[in-house]
Protein backbone atom coordinates (compact mmCIF):
# COMPACT_ATOMS: atom_id res chain seq x y z
CA UNK A 1 0.00 0.00 0.00
CA UNK A 2 1.42 3.39 -0.77
CA UNK A 3 0.73 6.81 1.11
CA UNK A 4 -1.74 9.21 -0.35
CA UNK A 5 -0.01 12.34 -0.08
CA UNK A 6 -2.06 15.19 1.44
CA UNK A 7 -0.27 17.91 1.56
CA UNK A 8 3.33 18.98 -0.01
CA UNK A 9 4.30 20.12 3.01
CA UNK A 10 4.53 16.92 4.49
CA UNK A 11 7.94 15.74 5.51
CA UNK A 12 9.26 12.11 4.74
CA UNK A 13 11.20 10.17 7.03
CA UNK A 14 13.51 6.95 5.88
CA UNK A 15 13.99 4.95 8.66
CA UNK A 16 16.54 1.73 8.47
CA UNK A 17 15.89 -0.89 10.52
CA UNK A 18 16.75 -4.50 10.97
CA UNK A 19 19.32 -6.75 13.02
CA UNK A 20 22.84 -5.95 13.39
CA UNK A 21 25.04 -7.12 10.36
CA UNK A 22 22.08 -7.76 8.29
CA UNK A 23 23.09 -4.81 5.70
CA UNK A 24 21.59 -1.62 7.31
CA UNK A 25 24.63 -0.19 6.56
CA UNK A 26 24.75 -1.56 3.33
CA UNK A 27 21.10 0.26 2.05
CA UNK A 28 21.92 3.29 3.80
CA UNK A 29 25.47 3.77 2.17
CA UNK A 30 23.21 3.58 -0.99
CA UNK A 31 20.63 6.11 0.12
CA UNK A 32 23.97 8.97 1.39
CA UNK A 33 25.44 8.45 -2.36
CA UNK A 34 21.99 9.21 -3.69
CA UNK A 35 22.34 12.57 -1.56
CA UNK A 36 20.25 12.14 1.26
CA UNK A 37 20.47 14.07 4.38
CA UNK A 38 21.38 12.09 7.39
CA UNK A 39 20.70 14.32 10.02
CA UNK A 40 24.35 15.47 10.86
CA UNK A 41 26.25 18.05 9.42
CA UNK A 42 29.53 16.62 9.59
CA UNK A 43 29.41 13.99 6.94
CA UNK A 44 32.73 12.74 7.05
CA UNK A 45 31.51 11.37 10.50
CA UNK A 46 29.15 9.35 8.55
CA UNK A 47 31.41 7.82 6.45
CA UNK A 48 34.10 7.86 9.14
CA UNK A 49 35.87 3.81 7.66
CA UNK A 50 35.52 1.20 10.98
CA UNK A 51 36.97 -2.53 10.90
CA UNK A 52 33.77 -3.88 10.88
CA UNK A 53 32.08 -1.08 8.36
CA UNK A 54 35.01 -0.18 6.10
CA UNK A 55 32.32 2.04 3.79
CA UNK A 56 30.73 3.98 6.77
CA UNK A 57 27.75 3.33 9.59
CA UNK A 58 25.71 6.12 8.34
CA UNK A 59 24.27 6.75 11.91
CA UNK A 60 23.23 10.01 13.60
CA UNK A 61 24.51 10.21 16.80
CA UNK A 62 21.18 11.80 18.08
CA UNK A 63 19.20 8.87 16.69
CA UNK A 64 21.90 6.64 18.31
CA UNK A 65 21.35 8.57 22.07
CA UNK A 66 17.88 8.37 21.57
CA UNK A 67 17.77 4.31 21.12
CA UNK A 68 20.14 4.03 24.11
CA UNK A 69 18.18 5.97 26.38
CA UNK A 70 15.12 3.56 25.78
CA UNK A 71 17.37 1.03 26.07
CA UNK A 72 18.68 2.01 29.47
CA UNK A 73 15.08 2.62 30.49
CA UNK A 74 13.92 -0.70 29.71
CA UNK A 75 17.73 -2.32 31.51
CA UNK A 76 18.24 -3.96 28.17
CA UNK A 77 20.76 -3.37 25.50
CA UNK A 78 21.15 -4.57 21.52
CA UNK A 79 21.81 -8.02 22.28
CA UNK A 80 19.27 -8.29 24.74
CA UNK A 81 21.97 -9.97 27.46
CA UNK A 82 20.27 -8.53 30.35
CA UNK A 83 20.49 -9.59 34.48
CA UNK A 84 18.23 -12.66 34.73
CA UNK A 85 16.83 -10.67 37.66
CA UNK A 86 15.97 -8.40 35.52
CA UNK A 87 13.45 -11.61 33.85
CA UNK A 88 12.04 -12.46 36.92
CA UNK A 89 11.34 -9.43 38.37
CA UNK A 90 11.42 -6.40 35.25
CA UNK A 91 14.31 -4.97 37.41
CA UNK A 92 18.30 -5.47 38.05
CA UNK A 93 21.22 -4.09 36.35
CA UNK A 94 21.91 -4.66 32.57
CA UNK A 95 25.00 -7.33 32.11
CA UNK A 96 26.76 -6.24 29.19
CA UNK A 97 28.49 -9.51 28.29
CA UNK A 98 27.52 -11.84 26.15
CA UNK A 99 27.38 -14.70 28.72
CA UNK A 100 24.72 -13.08 30.01
CA UNK A 101 21.18 -14.13 30.13
CA UNK A 102 19.11 -13.96 27.14
CA UNK A 103 16.01 -15.56 27.99
CA UNK A 104 14.56 -11.91 27.68
CA UNK A 105 10.98 -12.42 27.18
CA UNK A 106 9.78 -11.26 23.73
CA UNK A 107 7.01 -12.33 23.56
CA UNK A 108 4.99 -10.39 26.91
CA UNK A 109 7.57 -7.59 25.80
CA UNK A 110 5.22 -4.11 25.35
CA UNK A 111 7.10 -0.49 25.31
CA UNK A 112 3.80 0.76 25.44
CA UNK A 113 3.43 0.38 29.05
CA UNK A 114 6.26 1.35 30.03
CA UNK A 115 6.29 4.35 33.04
CA UNK A 116 8.18 6.95 30.68
CA UNK A 117 6.98 6.06 27.83
CA UNK A 118 5.30 9.61 26.66
CA UNK A 119 8.54 10.92 27.41
CA UNK A 120 10.79 8.70 24.87
CA UNK A 121 8.03 9.86 22.28
CA UNK A 122 8.41 13.13 23.47
CA UNK A 123 12.26 12.82 22.94
CA UNK A 124 11.56 11.27 19.66
CA UNK A 125 9.49 14.25 18.29
CA UNK A 126 11.97 17.06 19.42
CA UNK A 127 14.58 15.14 18.14
CA UNK A 128 12.78 14.41 14.46
CA UNK A 129 12.06 18.05 14.65
CA UNK A 130 15.30 19.10 14.94
CA UNK A 131 17.16 17.82 12.29
CA UNK A 132 13.94 18.11 9.85
CA UNK A 133 14.13 21.51 10.18
CA UNK A 134 16.07 22.10 6.98
CA UNK A 135 15.54 18.70 5.12
CA UNK A 136 12.13 17.92 3.61
CA UNK A 137 13.18 14.12 3.54
CA UNK A 138 15.31 12.60 6.68
CA UNK A 139 16.80 8.81 6.75
CA UNK A 140 17.88 7.48 9.74
CA UNK A 141 20.03 4.65 10.12
CA UNK A 142 19.78 2.61 13.43
CA UNK A 143 18.99 -1.61 13.72
CA UNK A 144 18.57 -0.47 17.91
CA UNK A 145 15.03 1.12 16.11
CA UNK A 146 13.80 -2.46 15.76
CA UNK A 147 13.51 -2.70 19.75
CA UNK A 148 11.76 0.80 20.29
CA UNK A 149 9.95 0.93 17.08
CA UNK A 150 6.85 1.93 19.05
CA UNK A 151 8.01 4.93 19.98
CA UNK A 152 8.62 6.48 16.45
CA UNK A 153 4.96 5.20 15.54
CA UNK A 154 3.27 7.00 18.16
CA UNK A 155 5.32 10.11 16.82
CA UNK A 156 4.04 9.88 13.77
CA UNK A 157 0.62 9.67 14.89
CA UNK A 158 1.06 12.69 17.24
CA UNK A 159 2.22 14.67 14.50
CA UNK A 160 -0.11 13.99 12.25
CA UNK A 161 -0.03 15.20 8.61
CA UNK A 162 3.21 16.85 9.53
CA UNK A 163 5.37 13.80 8.63
CA UNK A 164 5.31 10.49 7.09
CA UNK A 165 7.90 7.43 7.50
CA UNK A 166 9.30 4.93 5.27
CA UNK A 167 10.61 2.11 6.87
CA UNK A 168 13.19 -0.15 5.40
CA UNK A 169 13.50 -3.55 7.34
CA UNK A 170 16.11 -5.06 6.38
CA UNK A 171 16.54 -9.20 6.68
CA UNK A 172 19.21 -11.45 5.96
CA UNK A 173 19.89 -15.05 6.77
CA UNK A 174 20.40 -15.55 10.31
CA UNK A 175 23.10 -17.96 9.82
CA UNK A 176 25.47 -14.78 8.20
CA UNK A 177 24.11 -12.78 11.15
CA UNK A 178 25.48 -15.07 13.67
CA UNK A 179 28.76 -15.53 11.93
CA UNK A 180 29.71 -11.79 11.44
CA UNK A 181 28.47 -11.12 15.15
CA UNK A 182 30.62 -13.43 15.92
CA UNK A 183 33.70 -11.96 14.00
CA UNK A 184 32.98 -8.61 15.00
CA UNK A 185 32.26 -9.16 18.63
CA UNK A 186 33.44 -12.23 19.57
CA UNK A 187 29.57 -13.14 20.47
CA UNK A 188 28.82 -16.87 20.40
CA UNK A 189 26.95 -18.25 17.49
CA UNK A 190 24.09 -19.12 19.50
CA UNK A 191 23.64 -15.83 21.17
CA UNK A 192 23.62 -14.08 17.87
CA UNK A 193 20.71 -16.57 16.58
CA UNK A 194 18.77 -15.93 19.65
CA UNK A 195 19.11 -11.73 19.21
CA UNK A 196 18.66 -12.04 15.60
CA UNK A 197 15.19 -14.12 15.89
CA UNK A 198 14.19 -11.89 18.71
CA UNK A 199 14.72 -8.80 16.32
CA UNK A 200 12.76 -10.76 13.73
CA UNK A 201 9.82 -11.20 16.13
CA UNK A 202 9.30 -7.87 17.35
CA UNK A 203 9.64 -6.15 13.62
CA UNK A 204 7.47 -8.61 12.32
CA UNK A 205 4.70 -8.19 15.19
CA UNK A 206 5.21 -4.30 15.35
CA UNK A 207 4.80 -4.37 11.27
CA UNK A 208 1.56 -6.12 11.87
CA UNK A 209 0.28 -4.06 14.50
CA UNK A 210 1.23 -0.73 12.67
CA UNK A 211 -0.16 -2.42 9.60
CA UNK A 212 -3.59 -3.18 11.22
CA UNK A 213 -3.72 -0.11 13.31
CA UNK A 214 -2.64 2.72 11.11
CA UNK A 215 -4.25 0.97 7.17
CA UNK A 216 -1.26 2.83 5.83
CA UNK A 217 -1.20 6.18 7.47
CA UNK A 218 2.03 7.89 8.32
CA UNK A 219 3.85 4.73 7.87
CA UNK A 220 4.85 2.28 5.54
CA UNK A 221 7.16 -0.82 5.51
CA UNK A 222 9.46 -2.52 3.09
CA UNK A 223 11.16 -5.81 3.43
CA UNK A 224 15.04 -5.48 1.61
CA UNK A 225 16.94 -9.05 1.61
CA UNK A 226 20.51 -8.29 2.23
CA UNK A 227 21.27 -11.13 -0.68
CA UNK A 228 18.70 -9.51 -3.06
CA UNK A 229 20.79 -5.93 -2.55
CA UNK A 230 24.54 -7.38 -3.10
CA UNK A 231 23.63 -9.08 -6.06
CA UNK A 232 21.34 -6.42 -7.65
CA UNK A 233 21.55 -3.20 -6.13
CA UNK A 234 20.06 -1.40 -8.79
CA UNK A 235 16.80 -3.12 -8.82
CA UNK A 236 16.83 -3.18 -5.26
CA UNK A 237 16.71 0.58 -4.87
CA UNK A 238 14.42 0.67 -7.86
CA UNK A 239 12.07 -1.42 -5.93
CA UNK A 240 12.23 0.94 -3.01
CA UNK A 241 11.61 3.74 -5.58
CA UNK A 242 8.68 2.04 -6.70
CA UNK A 243 7.19 0.86 -3.24
CA UNK A 244 7.40 4.85 -1.64
CA UNK A 245 7.38 6.79 -4.80
CA UNK A 246 10.95 8.00 -4.30
CA UNK A 247 13.29 9.50 -6.56
CA UNK A 248 16.84 7.37 -5.36
CA UNK A 249 18.50 7.34 -8.72
CA UNK A 250 18.39 10.62 -9.78
CA UNK A 251 21.06 10.40 -12.94
CA UNK A 252 23.87 7.98 -13.88
CA UNK A 253 26.17 9.57 -11.90
CA UNK A 254 24.66 7.98 -8.35
CA UNK A 255 23.52 4.88 -10.34
CA UNK A 256 27.36 4.30 -10.95
CA UNK A 257 27.91 5.35 -6.93
CA UNK A 258 25.61 3.16 -5.76
CA UNK A 259 27.34 0.13 -7.75
CA UNK A 260 30.87 0.93 -6.60
CA UNK A 261 29.54 1.10 -3.16
CA UNK A 262 28.16 -2.15 -2.87
CA UNK A 263 30.77 -4.83 -2.56
CA UNK A 264 29.00 -8.49 -3.72
CA UNK A 265 32.05 -10.29 -1.97
CA UNK A 266 31.13 -8.46 1.31
CA UNK A 267 30.35 -11.07 4.34
CA UNK A 268 31.84 -9.49 7.18
CA UNK A 269 33.00 -13.01 8.47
Amino acid sequence: MNFTVKSENIKKIILITGMHRSGTSAIAGCLFHSGFSFGDHDVKELQLSKKDNLKGHFESHDFVRLSNNVLRAINSNWHFTINPKFCKEMGGKVDCKFDGNIDYPVDDFNLTFHKDFSEMVVDCKSTLDTHLKDDDILVIKDPRSAIILPIYIRAMIERNTKYEMYIIDMKRNITDISLSLNKRDGMPFDHGEVVAKKYRTLLDRYKKQTIDHLDGKFVNFISIHYEDLVKNPIDTIKSIENKFDLKIIKNNKIRDKIIDFIDPELKHF
